[in-house]
């Protein structure tokens, strides 16, 4: 699936390697943005 914008979404579960990642949220610049992110949970899962 691809965003309005071009970018790929990622949906879904994603299993990610032992070790230290990072997480990163970008929005487009043109869309209106009046929101606050004030919370995001990642949880462990097993496969």
């Amino acid at each position: 699936m691809v965003s309005g914008s071009g970018t790929p979404l990622i949906e879904g579960i994603q299993h990610l390697s032992r070790g230290t990642h990072e997480f990163e949220v970008r929005m487009d610049d043109a869309a209106y943005q009046n929101f606050n992110l004030d919370y995001f949970q990642f949880d462990r899962v097993r496969r």
